[in-house]
């Protein structure tokens, strides 16, 4: 990865630009709060058809790439990124959104009605979520480049709600990064 002129390389690869958290060879920044950490941070790969295509989402295609939770309680809330190792096969995000939601939604977690909404410079469509056990949060599902993905960021301890919802309108994505 090329680094930005005003980027600063910390330990462990982690890259800050400005106030952001840069992961993901440069894909993805955030403006993580303290005592946030990623448990995860895997830069996803170019997708792949599988023989024959699809005609519908392949839960064993994805995969996530990014995974951030409170030091103090890593349960307590969770802003994750899900990559789709099959996009270049995805038609488009208003067939791919609701094939996400139908697999949330299968442990009974609620998933409502989307609404058009652009996180990191990239269209997506977002949802409010009530996952089984209770926590609140959104799901987005979001096309970066040729590439499909989803956040699901859910807080089960309503104090971390301001941090979620902090990141997620801190997101900046570079799909040029994924080409690389």
């Amino acid at each position: 990865m090329t680094e930005p002129a005003d980027g600063t390389d910390l330990p462990g690869g982690l890259l800050m630009v400005g106030d952001k958290s840069v992961y993901l060879d440069g894909f993805f920044g955030v403006r993580v709060p303290e005592r946030w950490s990623a448990t995860l941070a895997e830069v996803p790969l170019l997708s792949t058809t599988p023989p024959g295509g699809e005609s519908e989402l392949d839960a064993s295609a994805l995969s996530q790439s990014l995974v951030l939770n409170p030091e103090a309680s890593p349960r307590g809330a969770t802003l994750s990124l899900v990559h789709y190792e099959h996009s270049d096969s995805v038609p488009d995000l208003d067939r791919f959104t609701p094939a996400i939601a139908d697999l949330l939604s299968g442990d009974g977690s609620t998933i409502g009605d989307s609404s058009e909404v652009t996180i990191g410079k990239q269209p997506g469509r977002l949802h409010q979520v009530t996952s089984a056990s209770g926590a609140n949060g959104v799901m987005v599902t979001l096309r970066a480049g040729d590439e499909y993905f989803f956040i699901l960021s859910l807080a089960a301890d309503t104090s971390y709600a301001g941090d979620v919802g902090d990141m997620l309108a801190s997101i900046s994505m570079v799909p040029e990064a994924l080409h690389s």
